[in-house]
């Protein structure tokens, strides 16, 4: 959990703790144990006590928690009982590798777009060019693929959260969860607003969208650097809007009388983001441009484009949490959830198909990492590989990372969930959100933004 944010964890702790007592699902390593499936939400007849005598308990038991600094320290390298640990060692990588991308993007250096080579480069240097060329940097530069890692663990967890709150007390109560919500993200943003309205004239005017969380939909966007307020604060207010839609999915899906029939809602979501996402890219970009938007806010910031990797999050939580015998599950969600049946064997990375399906999300999440997203940042591609990268690579990557995860806590890759439950990870992944939130501490300057192609290269 982030640092800045703890003014609600003891509330959040206090409800998973009184579920977990219950019979919910608590996990304190990544291998597999037994899943009780929820009960049926529909044959409940407990009503969810208010959100205000909730709240008030958990202020009433502990009200100085959020201010207690050496407890809080101390929970920054000590584990939780009820944690996941291989959610650390992801989240703490996307963390670090979006943070890498940005420290390139706003310490200074000037990108220039060169026309011969079909790309944005660093204006002068060999050294820089050399640096630039190599296979490491390669990586490093496709930093904004992070966020979609983040978001993967960010569906897996609200999944699992409002799971929870359904098994504990047959109902989810929409409005205490995104009051937790709002309580885990504002306290910090909100010193990051505070800070940069002194002297940021975009925060003085555009403030109020990012207070709303509608900061993608309403005023400068990604890409007008040095007008927007906190513009990497976009995908904040992304992970709000999911919040908001998420409590009635989990409902749907909960209630659903076939597990086929559960995952199909968010895949069939996700399915239309990227035919969504596919209209937009063929009707304002064409092949002269690589299909890379002049205007990056089409399709970087929005809801509507960028929930695919949310989605395929929730899918990899319930398979974890609510997979039934393989029998009543489609192949392929059997291979993923990592059941025999399915085709997964034994051990190591797993065997069979488990194996298979983890050589493949891994190959997958690899080569889209060096391959990035097709947004032409680092080299331009081809115009028919960068048109598949603009439109699939985000996915494709949420898709693998939901995957390796499932396969993680099913015991089906038990090298790779040593290596990422490693404690080493644990600080960065609980500052996560704060090393994310203040990584900038103002706009970059103008010399810094990339500087756009010529008219003649743009969509």
């Amino acid at each position: 959990q982030p640092f800045p944010s703890l003014a609600a964890n003891w509330i959040d702790t206090k409800r998973s703790r009184s579920a977990a007592n219950k019979g919910a699902m608590v996990r304190k390593s990544p291998v597999a144990e037994e899943k009780t499936p929820l009960r049926d939400a529909s044959t409940s007849t407990e009503a969810p006590p208010p959100l205000l005598a909730r709240l008030d308990k958990a202020i009433c038991d502990d009200p100085l928690h959020p201010f207690a600094l050496g407890r809080n320290l101390r929970s920054i390298i000590k584990p939780a009982p009820d944690q996941l640990a291989v959610l650390d060692g992801l989240r703490a990588i996307a963390v670090l590798w979006v943070v890498a991308v940005h420290c390139c993007q706003f310490v200074g250096i000037e990108w220039e777009w060169d026309a011969g080579r079909g790309g944005f480069f660093w204006r002068s240097g060999t050294a820089r060019q050399l640096l630039w060329a190599s296979w490491p940097m390669q990586v490093f530069l496709q930093g904004d693929l992070g966020v979609d890692v983040f978001f993967v663990l960010s569906g897996f967890l609200i999944y699992r959260l409002l799971a929870l709150e359904l098994e504990a007390s047959g109902a989810i109560a929409h409005g205490s969860f995104l009051l937790r919500r709002w309580l885990r993200i504002f306290p910090a943003y909100a010193l990051a607003l505070g800070l940069n309205f002194a002297w940021q004239p975009p925060c003085q005017r555009w403030g109020w969208a990012n207070l709303l969380f509608v900061n993608n939909l309403v005023g400068p966007q990604v890409g007008d650097q040095g007008t927007s307020c906190l513009g990497h604060s976009w995908s904040i207010a992304l992970e709000m809007q999911f919040y908001v839609l998420s409590p009635p999915l989990v409902a749907a899906m909960a209630r659903a009388p076939r597990p086929s029939l559960a995952l199909a809602l968010p895949l069939s979501l996700a399915a239309a983001s990227l035919l969504l996402r596919a209209a937009l890219v063929f009707t304002y970009t064409d092949a002269a441009s690589s299909w890379v938007p002049a205007d990056p806010a089409l399709i970087y910031d929005k809801l509507y484009t960028r929930c695919a990797p949310y989605l395929f999050g929730m899918a990899a939580a319930y398979l974890h949490a609510r997979a039934p015998p393989a029998a009543e599950l489609p192949y392929a969600a059997a291979a993923l959830a990592g059941d025999d049946a399915g085709g997964g064997g034994g051990g190591g990375s797993g065997g069979g198909g488990g194996g298979v399906v983890f050589s493949a999300a891994l190959a997958v999440a690899l080569g889209i990492a060096f391959a990035g997203s097709g947004n032409a940042f680092v080299h331009r591609q081809p115009a028919l590989l960068n048109l598949v990268l603009v439109l699939f690579a985000r996915a494709a990557l949420g898709a693998a990372v939901a995957t390796l995860l499932l396969l993680m806590l099913r015991g089906r890759a038990p090298r790779l969930a040593r290596a990422l439950s490693c404690r080493g990870w644990l600080p960065f992944a609980r500052l996560s959100y704060s090393a994310y939130l203040f990584q900038v501490g103002r706009n970059p300057p103008a010399s810094s933004a990339r500087t756009l192609p010529p008219a003649s290269h743009r969509a």
